[in-house]
């Protein structure tokens, strides 16, 4: 019976809409967009506690997900910008930001970039704890920052700041393992064969064999100043000394065991064969080199 109530009702709405005009029945269709519009204020846009909350959510998730799906394509893009002039780029004088090894040589940039991510970009790294207190050392920073082309000339001014100035010891621990790395250690820097290679990514793809640190082995040092081996005191003052002013530098701030090391590796050249290895050693490394090319 009920039901039987209801539907001539429902009829009847129908049937009154029928008679409606166009004109009315485009009224009613723009009162219930209203009314549903007005819902959607009540619910999502009317200034409230769950609104703020809500949108807020919705920015963060947004911006989120624009993000991580723009951040490789852009990483790809501003890795590739090269600020220095030779590279087309506006100069390092006009960068919005002091870059402080933007001047630098190849080899102080990459020298650099390569030992941070090698050894101090991780807490497991042989430079970590070294580097961070390095980073707070104004002088370790001041001495970067003063026209410092690479890392042999950045010993050379520790070792001149020091009479001065007090050098922390991490400061002169970093900066050895960044010579370790650029003379002898790392082959994105400098190779035995001639030929390095780009493991960290720090040089562009078309020098990804370019060794930036090899002009360091050559210059600067006494043609087979190691034949009878390295110094076992300061020869900073020395003013008859057999030793070039790197070794000098080197031993005074790292020590000799680089100098013993850079020496024993002599015998590995078959590339361009470093100023400090012994000259009989040069010419049977050559000789052997040539046997082996030639077989």
């Amino acid at each position: 019976a009920r039901l039987g109530a209801m539907a001539p009702a429902g009829a009847k709405r129908k049937k009154d809409d029928e008679k409606l005009t166009p004109g009315e029945k485009v009224a009613n269709c723009c009162r219930s967009l209203y009314a549903a519009l007005a819902k959607v204020w009540r619910a999502l846009l009317r200034p409230s506690i769950h609104t703020f909350f809500f949108w807020s959510f919705m920015i963060y998730l947004i911006s989120g997900c624009f993000v991580l799906v723009t951040q490789p394509a852009a990483n790809d893009f501003f890795c590739k910008v090269r600020p220095q002039k030779q590279f087309q780029g506006k100069g390092c004088e006009n960068c919005s930001s002091i870059l402080t090894l933007c001047s630098k040589s190849d080899c102080w940039r990459n020298a650099m970039n390569v030992t941070y991510q090698a050894n101090a970009s991780t807490t497991v790294g042989a430079l970590y704890l070294t580097f961070q207190e390095a980073a707070t050392d104004v002088t370790c920073h001041n001495l970067v920052d003063d026209r410092t082309t690479n890392p042999l000339q950045m010993l050379a001014k520790i070792v001149a700041a020091s009479a001065s100035q007090t050098v922390s010891t991490a400061c002169k621990q970093f900066h050895c393992g960044v010579a370790r790395n650029s003379l002898l250690t790392q082959s994105d820097l400098v190779s035995y064969t001639g030929n390095c290679t780009n493991k960290y990514g720090s040089k562009p793809r078309d020098q990804a064999k370019f060794c930036p640190c090899e002009m360091m082995t050559q210059e600067g040092w006494k043609t087979g100043e190691f034949e009878k081996g390295v110094p076992s005191s300061s020869i900073l003052k020395s003013t008859t000394s057999t030793w070039s002013s790197n070794t000098a530098v080197v031993y005074e701030v790292c020590g000799k065991d680089l100098l013993e090391d850079l020496g024993g590796a002599c015998q590995n050249w078959t590339g361009a064969i470093p100023g400090w290895c012994p000259l009989v050693i040069n010419a049977t490394a050559n000789s052997t080199n040539g046997t082996a090319n030639s077989t």
